[in-house]
């Protein structure tokens, strides 16, 4: 599930940032980020700089909440400006 390359989401390119939240986030928190009470939490509207730290709290290892490690897997692939994008696009969901 590379998510860096050709397809990278990059800073003012909303419709990468849309793809990887389509792909990638909306299978367990939907595609309008809207979350699955109680398994996935709604991240729409969710501040970007929030999101964007636990993105790389994730990635590092520092939250490890995520009961299967999905999470990890995921932003352990993803580089900062993908995330950036990613969180921008998710504040923006409503």
């Amino acid at each position: 599930m590379g998510l860096h390359g050709p397809a990278a989401a990059t800073r003012g390119d909303p419709a990468k940032a849309q793809k990887i939240v389509n792909d990638v986030c909306g299978a367990c928190h939907s595609p309008n980020g809207a979350g699955i009470p109680v398994q996935f939490p709604r991240l729409a509207g969710q501040h970007a700089r929030y999101v964007k730290t636990q993105l790389r709290n994730f990635r590092s290892g520092d939250r490890a909440n995520d009961g299967v490690k999905m999470m990890q897997v995921i932003a352990r692939k993803m580089i900062d400006r993908e995330m950036r994008a990613v969180a921008e696009f998710i504040f923006g969901l409503r």
